[in-house]
Parts: structure tokens; sequence; C-alpha cells
């Protein structure tokens, strides 16, 4: 008897067993996404394994284990002057002016890391990263002049991202089990004061740009007629001592062609006298009258017949 009553107890268990059977191992199954990391929870203790981080897949679980899951891509924390009021970075100088700056932050979580972030902050990781963020990069973009933002904004980027970086390895915090990916400074809202005098400083300087440039124009275009009397001058004084050494080459060349025709003139009176055989100190005396007479251009000399062949001479000076 006992032993039919346990047969049927072991039958009823199977049975059962066979029935629920179905409705478990489609709640055993659970998927981890391409974007996801994943800690395994008993859902009775809410005992959680830190030590192992599933990644994208398909697992079969205990139906009294689920699964925590972590954002696995990159994430974003945006402080905008067009966000909500907790997110806003306004900031107030050393002069008591408020103004709203955009930041953007983009971080990963380390996977290695996933355990021990969830160990100190459980799933609200995210609100404390927010928080903590937020306040340093208030922090910092006090202690920074209003004229930065203005003239030299990627240095107050660095700064930025700096400090975000000191944030995520703090080991009372992050403990480095979060990756800064990138931070950009975006619109810097400024009062309006402040815009007003730095648009009535850029006129300025543009205006002391443009009477540089005035100023510079003039100096050329005086440079420029200095130069061209310069090189004009140069030309008259090339021009008068090309004329001087063409004057002085001819005079050269004219008293040259005198000198050689007195010279020949001189030598063909010596020929002259030599052939006529005239050696007396008188009558080349005589001769040298008669030569420079005849050489003169206002002398004619006529030739008159005395009879016959015979001829005699006039000399005519006009």
């Amino acid at each position: 008897m006992n032993k039919n009553v346990l047969g049927w107890c072991a039958l009823i268990t199977i049975y059962l067993l066979l029935l629920l059977l179905p409705c478990t191992i489609p709640t055993s199954i659970q998927y981890v996404r391409f974007n996801e990391y994943a800690l395994l929870r008993n859902s009775y203790t809410s005992e959680v394994d830190k030590t192992h981080v599933m990644r994208m897949g398909k697992f079969f679980n205990s139906p009294v284990n689920d699964l925590i899951v972590f954002p696995r891509n990159v994430q974003g924390i945006d402080f905008l002057s067009s966000g909500p009021a907790t997110l806003i970075l306004a900031v107030f100088n050393d002069q008591g002016l408020e103004f709203v700056v955009d930041v953007y932050v983009q971080y990963r979580v380390k996977e290695a890391k996933v355990g021990e972030l969830f160990d100190k902050y459980g799933l609200a990781f995210a609100d404390r990263i927010r928080s903590l963020v937020h306040a340093g990069l208030k922090d910092t973009a006090s202690t920074m002049p209003m004229t930065q933002y203005v003239t030299d904004p990627l240095s107050v980027r660095d700064s930025f991202r700096t400090e975000v970086e000191t944030i995520f390895a703090n080991p009372t915090t992050f403990d480095a089990s979060i990756e800064l990916i990138d931070v950009q400074l975006g619109f810097t809202d400024l009062p309006q004061t402040v815009l007003d005098r730095y648009i009535a400083n850029a006129v300025t300087n543009e205006n002391n740009k443009k009477l540089v440039f005035e100023n510079t124009a003039r100096q050329i275009r005086a440079n420029t007629t200095e130069q061209v009397g310069r090189i004009e001058a140069d030309e008259r004084i090339v021009t008068q001592n090309a004329a001087a050494e063409a004057k002085k080459i001819v005079d050269q060349a004219m008293a040259s062609s005198a000198r050689k025709i007195e010279q020949a003139n001189a030598a063909g009176i010596a020929q002259v006298m030599t052939n006529m055989n005239i050696t007396d100190a008188a009558k080349m005396s005589k001769f040298m009258q008669l030569q420079n007479i005849l050489g003169r251009s206002d002398v004619s000399i006529k030739l008159i017949s005395a009879g016959g062949s015979n001829f005699q001479g006039a000399i005519n000076i006009s």
C-alpha cells in the first residue's frame, strides 16, 4: 500500500514538473544586448555576482536569477542653457556677473570596473557622475576670467577636461572605473553688458587696424615716390654721363684727326721742299708763307696766259 502511494506521488510530481517545465524554460533564457554589460543577481537573496561581467549573448540562468544591466556604449551629459535647471552650468565671475556655459561630456563605463561601480553606487552611478561633474565644472569655470571664454576657449575646454579626468580618477569617487571620451565647450551666454564692451573693443581694434593700414599705405606710397625720384635722377645722371662720354670720344677723335692732318701736311711740305731742293732758310720761310696763304679758304689762284706756253699766276684774296 505504501509503495502504491509513493508511486502515485512520484507520478504526480513528475507530471507537475512536466507541466511547469514549458513555463520555466523561457524565463530562464536571458539576453544581454550588444550595447550592454550585465551582472547576475539572485532575485530572492538580492546577492549580486560582481566578479563576472556578462557581455552580449544569450544565457540560460536559473529562474530565480535576473540580470542587472549597465550601458556599454558611450554615454553623454549635456550641460545646456536650454536644458533642465539642474544641468545648467551657471557661473558667477569675480565681478559678480552671471553667465552660462554649455559643456558636453562623453564617458564610458569600463568593463573590468562594472562590479566595483555597482558596489559603490548601484544603478544610480549615472546620477552620481552627473552631480559630481556638474559641481567640478562649476568650480573650475568660476576660477577663469570671463575674457578667457572669448579670447581662448580652447584653454577653457582643456581645463574642463582636466577637472573631469580628476573626478573620474579620484579613488574616493569612481577610482578609474569611468573612461573619459571627450569634453567639448559649446555656447557661452555672456551678459549683455560684457558683450557690449567686447563689441566696442572690437570696433576700436578694427579702427586702429584701419589707421595702421592707412598709415602704412601712405608710407608705402611716399617710399614709392621717393624711389621713382631716385630712379629718374639716376636716369638723368646716366644720360648726362653718357652724353659727356660720347662728346669726349668725339672731341678726342677730332683732335686726333687734326693732329694727324697737321702731321701729314708737315710731312708733305717737308717732302715738297726736299724734292724742290729748297734748303736755304730764307727760301724755306718764303715757301712756308706761301703755303700758309694757299691753305686759307678765302684765297684762290688764277693762272694768266703770258703768251705761248707761258703762264703767270695771280693770288686772289677775297
